[in-house]
């Protein structure tokens, strides 16, 4: 099951970095809600875009951390003291407005 995602804005942007535009970079942010979670990691679908460039994502308030994996475009859940995945079919469900960022093309 994949994580919902809730957007507070997204928007068509052309960047400029050092020289370089880069034209039709997309920029999302918003609130994740976390199903069970599977082991690899949870499938993040953030609709129009292609190709993720940068994902990160806040702490949540019990200090998981949050890790991308922009190849298969799917998130992995690391314990925050041992910083290793977390058990497949741990229950996420409380964890709903963990805030994200990200820019894609």
């Amino acid at each position: 099951m994949p994580i919902t995602t809730t957007f507070d804005k997204d928007m068509n942007l052309d960047f400029t970095v050092q020289g370089h535009t880069r034209a039709r970079t997309l920029l999302a942010r918003g609130d994740l809600a976390f199903p069970t979670y599977a082991g690899g990691g949870v499938s993040l679908n953030l609709f129009q875009f292609a190709t993720w460039d940068f994902v990160t994502i806040a702490p949540n308030q019990s200090g998981y951390l949050f890790e991308p994996d922009y190849t298969n475009k799917k998130i992995k859940v690391l314990d925050p003291v041992s910083r290793l995945e977390i058990a497949s079919d741990t229950a996420l469900a409380s964890w709903s407005a963990v805030r994200f960022l990200a820019f894609a093309h």
